[in-house]
């Protein structure tokens, strides 16, 4: 369902600044060049990308055992996503 309106959309989307891909499917489509391994080795790439692409897991109760397995992800990802959403927010909201 995607390719009949992700493309066009985002062609005339031509500021964005924050792009999170959420899940594995997410970051299957939108992530081909750099994405290796599966979704943990894609979330854990997650600098490579940042700050303008943020790899994420879906915010799924699913998730929890793997959220469990991965603190690095509270620890060290979210931080930093949290700093650039709130910068993008400032940057709106002061209107710059």
């Amino acid at each position: 369902m995607c390719p009949l309106w992700h493309e066009p959309l985002l062609e005339r989307l031509t500021s964005i600044k924050l792009t999170l891909l959420i899940g594995n499917y997410a970051q299957a489509h939108y992530w081909t060049d750099r994405r290796t391994g599966n979704m943990t080795d894609s979330v854990a790439n997650w600098r490579s990308v940042a700050p303008a692409m943020f790899p994420l897991p879906h915010p799924s109760p699913r998730n929890n055992g793997w959220l469990k397995r991965n603190p690095w992800f509270e620890h060290d990802v979210l931080p930093v996503l949290r700093q650039a959403t709130g910068e993008l927010v400032k940057v709106h909201r002061d209107g710059a």
